[in-house]
C-alpha cells in the first residue's frame, strides 16, 4: 500500500483499504472457481479435474488465511508462490484428466 500511495496509484487497497481488497480478492477467486467447475462440466472433463480444483480452492483458502489485513508479511508466499503451484497443479491434472479420458 505504502508503494501504491508512493507511486500514486489508483489501486483498489489505497482506495478502500487492505481488508476491503482481501475480501475482494477472496470473492473473485469464488467466482473463478465456479466458472472453472462450469467449464469443467460444460467440457465433459472427469474426477481428476474436478478432483484438481477441490485441492485448488483448499490452497485458496489457505492462500487467503495465511494473509490479514494488519499483517502482510506473508503476502509474497501467499499470493506468488502458492499461486504458482495452483497454476501448476491445475494444468497438470487437467491434462492427465484429458489424456487419461482420451484413451478409453
Amino acid at each position: 500500500m505504502e508503494f501504491d500511495r508512493r507511486e500514486s496509484l489508483n489501486s483498489i487497497p489505497r482506495r478502500f483499504g487492505v481488508a476491503a481488497a482481501l475480501w475482494f480478492s477472496a470473492i473473485l477467486h469464488l467466482t473463478m472457481l465456479i466458472i472453472l467447475g462450469f467449464l469443467f462440466w460444460r467440457e465433459g472433463l472427469g474426477t481428476i479435474s474436478f478432483l484438481g480444483l477441490a485441492i485448488v480452492g483448499l490452497l485458496i483458502a489457505y492462500e487467503h488465511g495465511l494473509v490479514r489485513p494488519t499483517d502482510l508479511s506473508r503476502a509474497n508466499t501467499a499470493f506468488f508462490t502458492i499461486n504458482g503451484w495452483i497454476s501448476i497443479l491445475l494444468f497438470a491434472t487437467t491434462m492427465i484428466d484429458l489424456l487419461w479420458n482420451g484413451m478409453k
